[in-house]
């Protein structure tokens, strides 16, 4: 299954940096690196370039989802994270909001959880 992850901040001018900080963070961490892709939307009228507005991070087994939570965890414990909310989304449709208010990691996996184990594992 693939997770689409977004951001969601009020700061405009720094959700483009911090978009990239996540992106770098997630794929420093060896047990997600080859699992991290960015997911580019297509230029508007008058655009130029594809911009990249969320990451793909595909899971396999050997715990890829509970190093994703903590990665995500440890990534919104920085002082800069305290103002943004991560938006999860499965291919199902599924999706979970994660901030940094007081999310343990335990909360963090339980909640991806929630958008992989719907009943569309293993088709």
């Amino acid at each position: 299954m693939d997770l689409r992850i977004s951001l969601v901040e009020d700061n405009k001018d720094s959700l483009i940096a911090d978009f990239e900080s996540l992106y770098t963070w997630l794929r420093s961490e060896p047990k997600l690196a080859g699992f991290v892709t960015e997911d580019h939307m297509m230029p508007g009228p008058g655009e130029m370039g594809a911009v990249s507005n969320a990451l793909i991070v595909s899971l396999g087994s050997g715990g890829t989802l509970s190093v994703l939570a903590l990665s995500l965890k440890a990534w919104l414990s920085q002082p800069k994270g305290a103002s943004i909310r991560i938006h999860i989304r499965g291919n199902n449709g599924q999706g979970v909001e994660i901030t940094a208010d007081h999310i343990s990691r335990d909360q963090a996996e339980s909640l991806i959880r929630k958008v992989v184990d719907d009943g569309t594992v293993g088709r």
